[in-house]
Parts: C-alpha cells; sequence; structure tokens
C-alpha cells in the first residue's frame, strides 16, 4: 500500500464460532476500507496469533503499524472473548497500542448494512441457562441506530418479541428459534421474519469505529448481563483442635498429645 493512512485498525471478534480478523484504514477525504479480511473456527491457543500475522502478511504491514485494536466484547463465547482481549491487552502492554471494546451485537446489525439489506433488525446471540440477548437496529444506508437496548430474555419472552420485525439475524438464529419453538407451533413459525444466520466480522468493528460509533466503548471484559451464579457455602464446622495424627502423637493447639487412637482420651500433656 503507497498511501499513507491517518488511522490503521486491527479488529478482532471472537464472539461466536467464527473468528474474525481484520486489518482497517481510512482518512481524510478517503473512504473506509477493510483491506484483509480473514477468518477462521473460533478456538483457544494459538490459531489467533498466526491468523493476525496472515491478515498482515497479506496487507504488506508490520506489527508496528497498528495504531488501534478493536475487540468485539460480545455478548458470545466468553471464552473466545477472553482470549483475544488477553491477546490485545498483551500487544497494548508491549506495544502502547490503544485497544477499544465495542459490543458484538451492533457489528451484527453493520453487518446486515455491509449486505445490502435495510430495516428493522432484531439481533439473536445465545445466552446463559437457555436465555436469549437481544436487541433491535434500524438499518439503512447511511448507518445504524439502536431500537431496543440489549437485554436477556427467556424463551417465552422471546417467542412474545420475535414478530413485527423485517429480519432476525445472528450467528445461531436458526437453532434459537428452533428451541423457542417447543413442539411444532405453526401460529409462531409462520410469522417469523427472515433470518440471517450471520455472524459479527472484524470489518464490521472496524466500520463502527471509523463512523464514531466509538462512544460505544465497552470495558474490556465479556459483556454479559447475566448475574453471576453463587454457591452458599457450608457453615463452618466447630473443631477444637488443630490437629494431625503421627503415630500415637497428635498435634494440637497446645502442642503434641499422646492418645490411645481417633475419639480416644487425650492422655500425657503438650511436649
Amino acid at each position: 500500500m503507497s498511501a499513507v493512512f491517518l488511522m490503521k485498525i486491527l479488529a478482532i471478534d471472537s464472539s461466536s464460532r467464527v473468528r474474525s480478523v481484520a486489518f482497517c484504514c481510512w482518512d481524510v477525504g478517503r473512504p473506509f476500507e477493510v483491506v484483509v479480511q480473514a477468518s477462521s473456527a473460533s478456538q483457544r491457543g494459538g490459531r489467533l496469533a498466526s491468523l493476525i500475522e496472515e491478515v498482515l502478511e497479506v496487507a504488506g504491514q508490520e506489527r508496528s503499524v497498528v495504531e488501534r485494536i478493536v475487540v468485539g466484547v460480545g455478548p458470545g463465547s466468553a471464552a473466545g472473548i477472553r482470549s483475544t482481549l488477553a491477546f490485545a491487552l498483551g500487544w497494548s502492554a508491549a506495544r502502547g497500542t490503544e485497544v477499544t471494546g465495542i459490543s458484538s451485537i451492533w457489528a451484527l446489525a453493520a453487518r446486515v448494512r455491509k449486505e445490502r439489506l435495510a430495516g428493522r433488525v432484531m439481533t439473536l446471540v445465545q445466552g446463559p441457562s437457555g436465555r436469549v440477548y437481544t436487541a433491535a437496529f434500524q438499518v439503512a444506508a447511511e448507518g445504524v441506530s439502536e431500537v431496543n437496548s440489549l437485554k436477556l430474555v427467556s424463551q417465552g419472552q422471546l417467542r412474545d418479541a420475535v414478530g413485527g420485525w423485517d429480519y432476525l439475524v445472528g450467528p445461531e438464529v436458526l437453532d434459537i428459534l428452533d428451541t423457542a419453538s417447543g413442539d411444532p407451533q405453526p401460529s409462531f413459525l409462520g410469522a417469523l421474519p427472515p433470518q440471517l444466520a450471520l455472524t459479527p466480522t472484524a470489518g464490521a468493528l472496524g466500520w463502527l469505529v471509523s463512523e464514531g460509533y466509538d462512544h460505544l466503548d465497552q470495558p474490556l471484559e465479556p459483556l454479559s448481563l447475566a448475574s453471576p451464579g453463587f454457591v452458599k457455602a457450608s457453615p463452618p464446622r466447630s473443631v477444637p483442635e488443630r490437629w494431625a495424627r503421627s503415630g500415637g502423637l497428635f498435634l494440637g493447639n497446645e502442642g503434641w498429645f499422646e492418645a490411645s487412637g481417633l475419639g480416644g482420651d487425650w492422655s500425657g500433656g503438650a511436649r
């Protein structure tokens, strides 16, 4: 690339089963461009590093030119998002590169625009315990605007919410709707809008930043509306002596004692 660009971005999304990496750039008076984008099956481990190297090599760029890293923080695969954030934050610590987190749900809406579709769009992403993340957008050639903010809904709530949109979009939208339908219910299935099984892309994240949507910055952690699950601990047991057995000796709070056996009488005294 011979042009000198104002901003060079490395964008990464690992919130779905498809990991996406893109090198993007733009300049004053020059439109946003996804120079190179590549994807692979999302997984933990070193594949992300090699995918990034592949993208930069094809783009003819070195790591040193990257001025900003944009990470899709979900909702979605917490493991994939955490591994990507760890990589991005390690890069940032070594090179001082700015890291920005953007909701992958917004990237889904931007992906619909990229497909040259428009209208009222509901995004669906699988959540914990059978629940579903939903958000709604108005998508047009001019941009994307939020209609309904991100929610975590039950299957029953989802059945009541999916009607009246132009498109239903998400990485697992077909599986989600199949689960929500339960037994065949023509009144539910027949009323569904067209479904698009799209995944968030790194290029969509880059576009959001280039268009000023980076005011949607999210904390650099997996985006979740689910309450943390806690297991109540058993009440503490009262143990009068801290002891351990070594032959016929027991270690108590006051020292070593002799005893006739487990549960036997203490004999002797501290040694």
